[in-house]
Parts: C-alpha cells; structure tokens; sequence
C-alpha cells in the first residue's frame, strides 16, 4: 500500500496552530464497513512509520492486524517522520503530546475519513501509549 497523507488545520493542545498540518497513513486489507465495525487502527511505535507496522510483518494476511478480516489502518505520529515533525519545519515547533498525535488522529478517522467509530486499536511502544489515550478520551 502506498502512504496516503492528510492536510488539515490543527491546533496543539499548548496552542500553536498549524494551517497545513499533514498526517501519515496507510489502509490495508478488507474494504471497510461504513459503520467502521471492521475497522483497526495500529498507530505506529517509537522511531517506526506506517510502513514498518508492514515492514516487520504485523500486518497482512494471517497477520496480528489480518487484512482478510481486518481494514487495518496504520497512523502516523507527530515526529516521525512523514507526519508533521519538527525537522520539517523552519523555526521553532511547538512542544507536542502524546494526546496531540491521538486527537490528529481522531481528526482524521472521523472527519476525513467518515468513520463514527471503529472496532479496535492496537500498539506498542509509543503506539501503545496512543492506544491508552485513545481509551480515556474516546472510549465509543
């Protein structure tokens, strides 16, 4: 799958705005429900991006995310790389969060891509991070 990316504007939680702020993804396997009750997140690990959640085999058919039964999609994080990241930038980039990377997140499945809810999120590392945020502010 090739990384698609999402621009939108964005304000992080200590208050710096972003008009163009832009997000890494990739979706993988079945073809999503509409009501999103096929639907994996798998936000990416410390130093990883989208394409090493498929690089080291985690997901795909017979996988840990299985693309036969899962739309599993991978997210970026602030930081790594392709997702808006302090390198990318000229000047001075603001302190971010863990919750800043999941609300960006959010941002993306449910106004981008039309998603209510989803099945499930699963991580590691700082995926794992995310997915205990995602828990406590957007346990539906």
């Amino acid at each position: 799958m090739a990384v698609e990316y999402a621009s939108f504007p964005f304000t992080f939680e200590e208050g710096t705005t972003f008009s163009d702020f832009r997000l890494a993804y990739e979706r993988h396997g079945a073809a999503a429900q509409t009501d999103g009750s096929n639907v994996l997140l798998f936000p990416t690990f410390f130093s990883g991006n989208v394409q090493s959640l498929t690089a080291f085999g985690l997901i795909g058919s017979g996988r840990l995310a299985d693309t036969d039964e899962y739309h599993v999609i991978a997210l970026g994080c602030i930081g790594d790389g392709q997702t808006t990241s302090p390198d990318q930038r000229q000047g001075s980039f603001p302190d971010y969060t863990v919750g800043d990377m999941v609300r960006a997140q959010h941002h993306l499945i449910t106004e981008v891509l039309g998603f209510d809810s989803v099945l499930g999120i699963l991580g590691f590392s700082l995926g794992g991070n995310q997915v205990f945020d995602w828990a406590v502010r957007y346990p539906d």
